[in-house]
């Protein structure tokens, strides 16, 4: 009998400059420096089990997870099991995990993923779950074309047919995602892109501004870069940039629009509801 695949990693990379992300504001407005250690443990949690998610659905997987931070903060001032579930769920709240996964009972999200990519590309058989993955193929290509993962979406396996966006599609409608993306052109093409700097010499001849993702999962998602976010910010507030960026979120995915311009669009729109 073969042995069974490892999905663990034993190290990955950390992020530079990790603690300065945008995402960790709110969190730590709310709750101090310490959530970003909490977030930390997490990542520890998800490349030391699963590998690139962790269950946290069930009361029983959130105690397990809640106690596993606990004991990792242990020490002076060390905070109390109801505490460490906020920061989570702030963490969650603020983007750093894909929501609609989280929704579900399962943290994950590109970056912790792409991490994951690239820490297994030298492994000969990587096992993932389709409906829990976010990478699309450009992205995976990206990074490296020569993981087991980036096989499996080439050849289908397990219901894989190239990027995830909830649903599994078809080889058919695969081509048609493909060519559309090679003729739209423009904002279409940058939809490959993720939270942060993609740290590749191809990403970065592609791209040198690196927009920001929000919302959705896969290309459905809303195109913003540092300076469209503080302006936004700065125009219509903290609440109103999430509101209108879910909304967009919405609007491209479930109605399949496409959107050239994502702040002029939610800027219009910010407009006619009288934000600015």
């Amino acid at each position: 009998m073969a042995a069974p695949t490892k999905a663990r990693l034993e190290y990955y990379a950390r992020d530079i400059g990790l603690e300065r992300d945008r995402k960790f504001r709110r969190p730590r407005l709310q709750h101090g420096a310490v959530v970003v250690l909490v977030y930390e443990l997490l990542l520890d949690l998800i490349y030391g089990d699963q590998g690139y998610f962790l269950y946290y659905g069930s009361t029983d997987q959130k105690e397990d997870v809640h106690w596993a931070i606990q004991t990792g903060l242990q020490g002076k001032d060390q905070p109390a099991v109801d505490k460490i579930s906020k920061m989570v769920a702030s963490l969650i709240d603020s983007g750093l995990f894909e929501p609609r996964l989280a929704e579900q009972g399962i943290l994950t999200s590109h970056r912790i993923q792409r991490t994951y990519y690239r820490a297994t590309v030298e492994r000969r058989e990587v096992q993932i779950q389709p409906a829990y993955w976010l990478l699309s193929p450009e992205e995976m290509q990206l990074l490296s074309r020569k993981s087991a993962i980036l096989r499996q979406f080439d050849r289908g396996e397990n219901g894989v047919y190239g990027a995830n966006n909830g649903e599994d599609l078809p080889r058919e409608a695969q081509s048609k995602e493909k060519d559309s993306t090679r003729s739209g052109g423009g904002p279409r093409a940058l939809d490959i892109y993720v939270e942060d700097v993609l740290d590749t010499d191809e990403g970065q001849q592609l791209r040198p501004d690196y927009p920001q993702l929000f919302g959705g999962i896969g290309q459905h998602r809303v195109l913003l870069t540092d300076a469209q976010i503080d302006s936004l910010m700065i125009q219509i507030g903290h609440e109103a940039f999430d509101y209108y960026v879910e909304k967009l979120a919405d609007y491209i995915g479930h109605k399949g629009r496409f959107v050239k311009d994502h702040y002029r669009t939610i800027l219009k729109w910010a407009r006619e509801d009288g934000k600015v």
